[in-house]
């Protein structure tokens, strides 16, 4: 296994799907970039998983026992990590907590174009002991699946594919009524594929003035209507969009099917797709909204959605997607289950239809060297931005990137869209 050091800029992107990838250069070091104990660490990610326990039993801070557990997700996630893998990268993190956490990138079969799979995992180190590490990526595929035609003409593939399955993911969930809105929000009722469904919506000026409005879609596995719209929030963990309603964009919170009282089972970035294009219709028809300056946003899982949905439609004006996963099986949550038929994996991953997007579309992560970043950046399209924000992750780029774009938004007032997210805020 060749091992490779990096400055903090982070490890090369991905070539393309249809580069040639290059013969590997066997090297045996670790640059100084990296401590001592995180060199020696990472020369245990060898294939044998002794190696690899006997590191973290050497290293790991007896604080955390959980990192010696042969049976924890730390040390059996590393495990399965530590097989087959070649060309690992090691970029030094920020400080987080006075620890200093290193992104640590492998490649596995890198000459096969149909199986070379990224790998990507954080460990972090305080007083020359490990004191978290966390698998991050589980083998995120490069190489392109096929694409269907179209059956419709001027239709998109995805959406094409979307209509024929039949999903074999159908959960139940919790079917809690949604709390009363507070914050200026409203409890509304838009028409979905399977029946009424409910939203928040923030109030719609009666000025006799047409107004900008986005749907927002927040990250989680819920999907429904809580308190994150109006609960207090901290600077580096700000999921309410609140900075939308604050700059005078009409915020609309749909809950998708399965939950808050809405028809069906949750289909696991499926069906939520139609429900979601059915919210931005809806919006659109209202008194006081302009028609033609409907967005749509979201985070983590919100942003997957978000992709998936402009990779459907043409109908948003904008999308900002902050950090989703590009192919969400690697969540490893069950939703979508593991075990489904690769047409129905392919139809809720966003990075095998990121060249059909023709909604202005930007994709944002906190940290350069992310791996979401560094898996769709290759594959974005002339109207697509890719881009990870050195100093902020993936929380902590919320609020102030939700400020900076809802200013914007307010502003996005021509025929074509001014809309500039900066490099580093």
């Amino acid at each position: 296994m060749s091992l490779v050091g990096f400055a903090c800029d982070g490890p090369p992107s991905p070539p393309r799907p249809d580069a040639q990838v290059p013969e590997p250069t066997p090297r045996e070091q670790i640059e100084v970039h990296v401590s001592p104990e995180m060199a020696e660490f990472v020369k245990a990610f060898r294939g044998d998983p002794t190696q690899l326990t006997k590191a973290l039993h050497t290293y790991a801070s007896p604080l955390h026992p959980e990192l010696r557990d042969p049976d924890g997700d730390a040390l059996g996630g590393a495990i399965a990590f530590a097989r087959n893998l070649e060309n690992t990268k090691v970029t030094q993190a920020q400080k987080h907590d006075d620890a200093t956490c290193y992104q640590v990138f492998a490649e596995e079969f890198p000459n096969d174009p149909d199986e070379h799979t990224l790998h990507n995992y954080q460990v972090c180190w305080r007083n020359q002991q490990i004191v978290s590490l966390n698998v991050m990526v589980f083998g995120q595929k490069l190489g392109p699946p096929p694409k269907p035609a179209a059956a419709v003409p001027g239709e998109k593939p995805l959406l094409t594919l979307r209509k024929s399955i039949k999903t074999q993911a159908s959960l139940k969930t919790n079917q809690s009524p949604p709390p009363k809105p507070r914050d200026g929000l409203s409890l509304v009722s838009y028409p979905g594929p399977l029946g009424d469904y409910h939203a928040y919506l923030s109030k719609v000026p009666n000025d006799g003035k047409k107004h900008p409005a986005i749907v927002w879609i927040i990250g989680g596995f819920f999907w429904g209507l809580s308190d994150t719209p109006w609960s207090p929030t901290q600077a580096d963990n700000d999921q309410s969009a609140r900075q939308y309603r604050d700059n005078g964009i009409v915020t609309m919170y749909p809950a998708l099917r399965g939950v808050s009282g809405n028809p069906g089972n949750k289909e696991c970035f499926l069906g939520e797709v139609d429900d979601i294009i059915a919210a931005g219709e809806w919006l659109k028809k209202q008194p006081g909204i302009d028609p033609d300056r409907v967005y749509i946003g979201g985070h983590s899982t919100g942003g997957v959605l978000t992709l998936l949905t402009v990779q459907s439609t043409d109908m948003f004006r904008a999308a900002i997607a902050w950090g989703p996963n590009p192919d969400p099986v690697k969540y490893r949550r069950g939703c979508p289950p593991e075990q489904l038929p690769a047409a129905e994996l392919r139809a809720r991953a966003p990075l095998h239809w990121m060249d059909d997007i023709k909604t202005p579309t930007w994709v944002v992560e906190g940290g350069q060297d992310n791996v979401f970043i560094q898996v769709l950046a290759p594959r974005a399209n002339e109207v697509t931005t890719v881009f990870g924000v050195k100093g902020r992750d993936h929380f902590s780029i919320l609020r102030p990137g939700n400020e900076i774009v809802a200013k914007q938004l307010a502003q996005d007032t021509g025929g074509n869209v001014s809309i500039e997210i900066p490099r580093e805020f």
